[in-house]
């Protein structure tokens, strides 16, 4: 687990971050030292176009691929982002120096490409974290040297590394829910994708209310990056609608 330690970090203080969760104390995933980027990308992170959207039809062609999100939902604004996240840290996080330098790591690494609410911005879910949501992200592969997304299903090594990703950062937020996270791996469209999706329970509010949400984390590739899906729910039904909303990938411009 120690080999993948420093992605699972980087990609935990971003998902832990936009959901303002408290950080896992039963995590077994340590702290590791930032590798320096093994390559340069077709294109630096900054460079990336952030993609348009149209109707509910998020397209993005140096990616290439299109993301259909649920209809009526609410896209945060590209100018809210850091702030978000930055406010989740702080929720998750609070002064904590190890966890300043896994966020930054995060933030250096990744890039919000998508950001969708079910409820609006400042909804009473929304202040509490458990809003629904559909996140998309790329991260570049460069800042994590020695891992490889699996070529194949055929490729039990990475394919193992890759779902032991996705499950730890569905299992690394604070539940007394012990199971397992589910995981599998298919191929779609020529692309290799790696899901985990397992459920949290979280106590809310002066109250501390228990809800139980429901996450999916996706993971596939595309040309020189890695992307990421995170869909929240409140209910195991919605969960299902959102991992069916349809995909489409092309040839990205990015490549090679």
């Amino acid at each position: 687990m120690q080999r993948f330690s420093t992605l699972v970090i980087a990609l935990a203080a971003l998902y832990l971050a936009i959901h303002g969760l408290a950080q896992s104390s039963s995590s077994s995933v340590q702290p590791a030292g930032t590798p320096a980027p093994s390559r340069v990308s077709a294109k630096t992170l900054d460079q990336i176009d952030p993609g348009v959207i149209s109707g509910n039809i998020y397209s993005n062609s140096d990616l290439g691929f299109s993301y259909e999100f649920p209809a009526g939902w609410h896209v945060v604004d590209r100018a809210r982002y850091k702030k978000r996240i930055e406010a989740g840290h702080a929720m998750a996080f609070g002064d904590e120096s190890e966890a300043a330098g896994e966020h930054e790591t995060a933030w250096r690494c990744m890039r919000v490409l998508l950001w969708v609410l079910r409820d609006p911005e400042d909804s009473e879910t929304d202040a509490k974290r458990t809003d629904p949501l559909v996140f998309v992200g790329v991260a570049d592969p460069g800042c994590f040297e020695g891992h490889k997304f699996p070529a194949s299903l055929d490729d039990q090594p990475a394919l193992h590394e890759f779902k032991n990703v996705a499950a730890s950062l569905v299992a690394d937020s604070p539940s007394g829910d012990e199971k397992k996270p589910q995981t599998t791996a298919y191929q779609s469209q020529g692309h290799i994708v790696v899901e985990a999706s397992g459920s949290v329970d979280m106590d809310v509010g002066e109250n501390k209310k228990p809800v139980r949400l429901h996450t999916t984390v996706r993971l596939t590739s595309a040309g020189d990056y890695w992307l990421l899906w995170i869909l929240m729910s409140d209910s195991e039904k919605q969960l299902h609608r959102l991992k069916d909303l349809k995909t489409t990938f092309t040839t990205p411009s990015t490549a090679k």
